[in-house]
């Protein structure tokens, strides 16, 4: 599968997570209510990233070892492996880097939409607790008459 599909899905997977947490009400759980409306536009950025991604992998790849443009000289694309030495080894360590990579990406991503919206650390992360220190003075004073 083209590298680029991982991605274009990727930045699609979050780009609909924010979507989803702001229809389900969750967003302000995660995110500073403040700052709401910039990772709600974040989104957007994220959808035109996906959108690119995959016009990129819909692309024809050239077949050919050599690519004729339109200045009228031809461009020699040369051998990855004779240029660079690599013709004793495979590029698997690559591969598994890839996935590597890819799935930590994937994990959050996987976590936001199967985990339930109802944690306790979340679901208090940015609501301030509200307290009266209007009667702190005097349960002060009332303590320090205790201590007489």
């Amino acid at each position: 599968m083209n590298d680029r599909w991982i991605r274009a899905a990727l930045l699609l997977g979050f780009a609909m997570l924010i979507a989803y947490f702001n229809h389900t009400g969750q967003l302000s759980s995660f995110v500073e209510p403040n700052m709401e409306v910039y990772v709600k536009l974040s989104s957007l950025g994220l959808l035109a990233a996906a959108m690119h991604q995959a016009y990129e992998a819909l692309k024809p790849a050239h077949s050919q070892s050599s690519n004729d443009c339109e200045c009228g000289h031809t461009h020699h694309h040369y051998d990855h492996h004779s240029v660079h030495g690599h013709e004793g080894h495979s590029h698997s360590s690559g591969a598994v880097k890839s996935l590597l990579i890819y799935g930590l990406f994937l994990l959050p991503l996987l976590l936001g939409f199967l985990l339930p919206g109802s944690s306790s650390a979340a679901g208090h992360a940015f609501h301030p607790h509200t307290h009266d220190h209007s009667q702190d003075h005097i349960r002060e004073t009332n303590d320090s008459k205790k201590d007489r």
